[in-house]
């Protein structure tokens, strides 16, 4: 148990460090973009006139979804590097351990997981807060958390991210979060054979495609979902069918 522990305490020393300023740089980021969209909506000239613009028109303008998949894109960059053999000591001390390469594999995709879970869960918390700050703010009139409630089903971001009733995109959602942290562990795995994490890309490319989903769109969670489904399946088999050879 102690050489599993130490293969994840080995790829967090060497990724923790630089995910974790990404993840400030990102919610400061949002806080900025949002907060100043903010203050221009409250001076506007409809907001003079009274029509003032709504919770999801400001998210949408402010653009914080374009930080969340930037960050993403960062985030996937270093758990991807983690254990490459690109001319750094990881994938040389991964070597020492007496753990075999599927050990390495699964020890990597549960704290990949894990840490694009707790990306999920601060895009939702920042989302949230910055909700609360258009609700509080006197400019737009009395405000209550149906305002809030509203913006979640109207806006297609904040849909994806937190859906409500739609239980169909958290389905999508966790999947999705299980087959980013195998297809992130897999990279450096078949790196270290000389082969190309083919999953990981295209993964990051269906969720820069699709991610972002209007309520009630089956079809394409449907298709998120089947594309997670393979890119899991995909990484099982190339792990299962590989010797238990040691790292």
């Amino acid at each position: 148990m102690k050489k599993y522990l130490s293969v994840i305490m080995l790829t967090a020393r060497s990724s923790i460090y630089k995910i974790f300023p990404v993840i400030i740089i990102m919610v400061a980021a949002q806080y900025f973009l949002f907060s100043r969209k903010l203050c221009l909506a409250s001076v506007s000239e409809g907001y003079v006139k009274g029509a003032f613009p709504s919770l999801e028109m400001v998210v949408f303008e402010s653009h914080i979804m374009w930080v969340l998949f930037a960050a993403f894109l960062f985030i996937t960059f270093f758990l991807c590097r983690t254990g490459c053999e690109f001319k750094n000591k990881q994938g040389y001390t991964l070597k020492r351990l007496r753990i075999s390469e599927k050990g390495v594999f699964f020890c990597q995709a549960i704290y990949n997981t894990t840490i694009y879970l707790i990306l999920w869960g601060i895009q939702i918390t920042a989302a949230l807060w910055f909700c609360h700050m258009y609700v509080n703010d006197p400019s737009f009139g009395d405000l209550g958390p149906h305002t809030v409630f509203a913006a979640f089903y109207r806006n297609d971001f904040l849909h994806s991210l937190l859906p409500l009733a739609e239980f169909g995109i958290y389905i999508r959602n966790i999947i999705l979060t299980i087959a980013l942290g195998a297809a992130s562990a897999v990279f450096p795995y078949k790196q270290r054979m000389g082969k190309i994490g083919f999953e990981m890309i295209v993964l990051t490319a269906a969720c820069l495609l699709f991610f972002k989903v209007e309520m009630g769109s089956i079809d394409f969670t449907g298709l998120m979902i089947m594309i997670c489904i393979f890119v899991i399946f995909m990484t099982i088999r190339f792990v299962m069918g590989k010797e238990d050879e040691y790292a």
